[in-house]
């Protein structure tokens, strides 16, 4: 409900084939990855329909990972989206 809320007051076409949500700097949940390219303590890239998505930091893992979904915690210090 509150997706189709934001989609509908930021004008429709908002969401991609893929979501990220990021709690404080602690975690990190994607949906929509179709692998994992690459990981290391410092980073972790995701590979995503149209792109990668690089998480960024120290003491990265992957809490859980499956049916398209990536669990990532650790210290975050950036995000790219490419």
């Amino acid at each position: 409900m509150f997706l189709n809320e934001l989609e509908e007051r930021m004008g429709g076409g908002i969401f991609s084939d893929y979501s990220v949500a990021v709690f404080g700097n602690g975690a990190l949940a994607a949906e929509g990855i179709k692998a994992v390219a690459s990981f290391s303590a410092e980073e972790i890239r995701l590979s995503v329909k149209r792109g990668v998505v690089t998480v960024y930091g120290a003491n990265l893992e992957i809490s859980e990972l499956g049916g398209g979904c990536a669990y990532i915690k650790g210290r975050l210090s950036k995000i790219e989206f490419l």
